[in-house]
């Protein structure tokens, strides 16, 4: 039953993307708008290509660039530049406190950044970063990313050899990261955004996001990472050994299918996990202890549960771990 289960988890309930909403290269440089530019970098020496713009003079500097992984985004669907979008957030939610060293307008610069926050009315999503000095914990810069359709955009504001505070900087970057949106909107059709029933889930959470840093130190070893391959899911695991992973979150959340609407496909996917080993927990709406495997051969303690059409796997070195993981887990849940 249990590898029944798991393949159906691996099935994707949702209809692919089929035409991504820009299917041809847009000049982003052309996009930007100009009296702003001249507002925050008065007479810049400019460097554009298209995708890759950089307004810069003494002291401040602007830069837009196209984000891509694998391949170009013309490419991809929106779907997958989501996906992309929401990878690149898990690693901005949790941002290494350690100084790095950054090419800023024309010198290296020693700076640490600051925990992604969400930006509201900037394309279909975006989230800011500030960028302190390592030195003086001042801002040096601001740095933008958003999503339109199936495009990912960066915007860099960097004007720290002027007065000018971190608000600016932050209202600087993001009113042309919102202009840069609106003018996408125009050139490409708007798509349908499909409306999750009342009190379901759109999509899965951020797997790595969603336990503190205060309680993975409590599930996991100090030098175990977390590692993702997809949003929806994160290990933590210590160096060289991704065979043994110390803590895995899986989320899934059907939206439709063979059972109907979300909520009832996921009971009975949920159902699949439910046998006489198999205790029961006061978690969520639904939730079962037990262990994957073969009782010769069993794997590492699960804690399944599910709330309305999510469905989450939380597998631990520790029962009881497990357990704790997924209580954290669903009291972080909207």
């Amino acid at each position: 039953m249990h590898l029944v289960i798991a393949l159906m988890l691996w099935l994707n309930p949702l209809p692919p993307g089929v035409q991504p909403r820009f299917p041809a290269p847009v000049d982003l440089c052309a996009t930007v708008d100009r009296d702003l530019v001249k507002r925050l970098v008065p007479d810049a020496d400019t460097r554009l290509d298209g995708q890759y713009c950089v307004w810069t003079q003494r002291g401040a500097e602007l830069t837009v660039r196209e984000v891509t992984s694998d391949g170009d985004p013309w490419d991809r669907t929106s779907a997958q530049a989501h996906e992309e979008y929401r990878r690149r957030l898990i690693v901005d939610l949790r941002p290494d406190n350690s100084p790095d060293s950054e090419w800023i307008n024309n010198k290296f610069r020693e700076v640490t950044t600051t925990k992604a926050r969400v930006v509201e009315g900037v394309g279909d999503e975006a989230h800011l970063l500030d960028h302190l000095s390592a030195g003086t914990k001042q801002v040096e810069f601001v740095k933008v990313l958003f999503r339109t359709g199936n495009l990912l955009v960066e915007v860099e504001y960097f004007a720290s050899d002027r007065p000018v505070s971190a608000h600016r900087l932050r209202q600087g970057a993001v009113s042309v990261s919102r202009r840069m949106a609106a003018a996408l909107d125009r050139m490409g059709p708007p798509e349908p955004t499909p409306t999750p029933a009342p009190g379901t889930y759109a999509e899965p959470p951020i797997a790595c996001a969603l336990l503190s840093p205060e309680q993975t130190e409590k599930l996991v070893d100090p030098e175990a990472y977390a590692r993702t391959s997809h949003s929806a899911t994160c290990t933590w695991e210590k160096p060289n050994t991704a065979w043994d992973p110390q803590l895995k979150l899986q989320f899934w959340a059907p939206r439709r299918g063979p059972a109907g609407d979300g909520i009832a496909q996921a009971k009975e996917m949920f159902a699949g996990w439910r046998d006489p080993e198999s205790a029961a927990l006061d978690i969520a709406d639904e939730a079962l202890a037990f262990y994957p495997g073969t009782p010769q051969i069993p794997g590492l303690p699960v804690v399944a549960f599910r709330k309305a059409n999510l469905i989450g796997y939380v597998q631990a070195r520790d029962p009881a771990k497990a357990e704790q993981a997924a209580r954290w887990i669903v009291k972080a849940l909207p």
